[in-house]
């Protein structure tokens, strides 16, 4: 009998591995190796240094007093209104970093860690003026502590490691910063998100887009229309005797002289 042919079959080539594959096979190792041994404040950190993108105004030490910067303004000082990083010290105490009236440069403050003590070196540095007199001791508000987002502070513990905002009349408002600048304000009852810009800052006027929607706007006018009339005066108010009408300095001035 004859014997078969033998054949012989050639070994199957290996397929290539793309070095693209290899590369990102290698880059998912490293960071599954490091997510698994840094501490996810270090993470935050790491990526927050080499991107640029900030996860909150705390570093692992305590407070970065650059992020103060932002609610800066370089237009003009906004009296009474002071922009405060607080920090605690390894000593114990504390130090605050503060940019009077909204302005640089910073002016550095130490203090016990009481609130009493921080309060009267504020006072002393800042310039704070009490009441001056017994009508001013009575209405006049104290000045107040605030976050950049409006939430009274109160206590100490609530500052340390914190940008908080001081003003010297007691409430909260949106600071300027200079004209054009956009400022988010989440969460707003009936609104949710909406931006404020600056119109001017003397005085200090926002415009807020779609404050009011049509059928509001709607409801407002019917309710008002009722009480709106044509002016008594139209066209002829400016051929009225000068007599008839003054300023009110000239009103000022003929008080002064009937004294």
């Amino acid at each position: 009998m004859g014997s078969k042919p033998e054949t012989s079959a050639e070994a199957p080539a290996p397929h290539a591995f793309p070095f693209f594959s290899v590369l990102a096979v290698g880059l998912v190792a490293v960071v599954a190796a490091a997510v698994a041994v840094v501490d996810p404040s270090e993470l935050r950190q790491l990526v927050s240094t080499y991107t640029g993108v900030s996860f909150s105004n705390t570093t692992v030490d305590g407070v970065d007093c650059t992020v103060a910067e932002q609610y800066l303004t370089d237009v003009l000082p906004v009296k009474g209104f002071h922009v405060l990083c607080i920090q605690k010290r390894p000593e114990g105490d504390l130090g605050i970093t503060a940019f009077k009236h909204g302005n640089a440069p910073s002016m550095r403050i130490q203090s016990k860690t009481e609130f009493t003590d921080l309060k009267t070196q504020l006072e002393k540095t800042l310039e704070i003026q009490g009441p001056k007199d017994e009508v001013a001791r009575q209405y006049k508000q104290p000045y107040a502590f605030f976050t950049p987002e409006g939430t009274k502070l109160e206590r100490l513990d609530e500052m340390v490691n914190q940008i908080i905002f001081l003003f010297e009349g007691g409430q909260f408002v949106w600071p300027g910063i200079r004209i054009g600048h956009k400022t988010l304000v989440k969460d707003v009852a009936g609104k949710g998100d909406v931006v404020l810009e600056t119109l001017s800052m003397i005085p200090l006027v926002f415009s807020v887009e779609e404050f009011l929607k049509d059928d509001e706007i709607d409801i407002i006018m019917d309710l008002s229309l009722e009480h709106l009339k044509p002016s008594t005066c139209s066209g002829t108010c400016r051929t009225w005797p000068r007599a008839v009408t003054r300023s009110s300095r000239e009103r000022v001035e003929h008080l002064d002289r009937s004294r």
